[in-house]
Parts: C-alpha cells; structure tokens; sequence
C-alpha cells in the first residue's frame, strides 16, 4: 500500500535469520545477543554503533515498540519519529509511557501476541485493518546449497525466555512431558 515506505525492523542479535528475505523490509538491524557469552565488547560496541547510525539517520515517521522491555523504549525514542506506539492495555510500561507519543489500549490478553502486535501498528497506520494470514519468506538459496532449518530446543528457551522457565517451573510436568519427547 505504500511502495516507497522504507521498513526497517529491530531484532535480538540471532534473531535477524527469521526476517532475512522479507520483500517489505529494508533493514534488519540486529543488537544485544540474548546469549551472553556471544556478546563481547567489540561485538557489541559494532552492534551499537551501526543502530545508532542507521536510526538516527533515517528521520522516521514511526517507530513501534513491540515488546515492553527498556530497550525498546530506549530505541523507539533515539528514533527521533514523530509518532511512537507501545501496547500498554494493562499498565505495566510505568514512567516508559512517557517516551512514547501513542499508547495502543488493544486488550490481548486473550489473543496471540502477534495480533496483539498487529493490532498496536494497525491502530496508527490504518484502523480498520483486518490481519491476513501468517506467511513465511524463505532466503533465496543456491539449489545445490544444504536446506537451513531453524529448530528452537527445549534447553534453549530455558536457557533465554525468563517466561518460558517460569512456566516450566509452575508447571514441571509438562517440562517432564516435553524431556520424555525429546530426551
């Protein structure tokens, strides 16, 4: 709908591959590894430096914050746009609604999250949007090249998602139901 919109997407370093080839998207800007021993300082620094200069050269319209962490917010603001959403339908942000121009109020709670991300662009771009379906953009690759496949393990989300370890702790039998699947 608007074919010289330049997207550019924000992405935990590692992450970047589930994006790579999306036609819409201009930049993949990976920072911040969640595994802190891939991080180092010269890494990171990199990382930094070239967000740094991609965001603050753009002049954005928009900048959406998609997930509730300090970061985000950190970036949405550095973005400099001139409109800046965050989903806040339950109050968690705090003092971070201040860094924002636009607070979505869409209660997700009930939905997927990617509604719920879904819902909080839609609401400043075009409110009465209606979500497609889920759709995959594989890389271009050589025929002859080996097939990646991404595959997230069990001891990875442990390892990473504070919330996936919570659950598993609240629930323990299904963390022994997902060990006797895959162990």
């Amino acid at each position: 709908e608007h074919p010289g919109a330049r997207l550019d997407v924000m992405v935990r370093s590692g992450c970047e591959v589930l994006l790579q080839g999306h036609p819409a998207i201009t930049n993949l800007i990976p920072v911040a590894s969640p595994d802190k021993s891939a991080r180092n300082f010269f890494r990171s620094f990199n990382e930094f430096a070239w967000a740094c200069h991609t965001v603050l050269a753009q002049g954005y319209d928009y900048a959406f914050a998609l997930t509730e962490s300090d970061r985000a917010a950190f970036w949405v603001w550095l973005s400099g746009a001139r409109v800046r959403v965050v989903n806040d339908a339950y109050q968690q942000l705090g003092r971070k609604r201040r860094l924002f121009t636009h607070i979505s109020p869409h209660p997700w709670a009930k939905e997927h999250q990617v509604l719920r991300d879904f819902r909080t662009v839609a609401e400043v771009i075009k409110p009465d949007a209606s979500s497609g379906p889920l759709s995959f953009h594989p890389q271009a690759r050589d025929e002859d090249q080996e097939k990646s496949v991404f595959v997230l393990k069990h001891e990875d989300c442990m390892k990473f998602s504070p919330r996936y370890r919570a659950f598993m702790e609240k629930y323990p039998e299904v963390e022994d139901h997902i060990n006797t699947l895959f162990m």
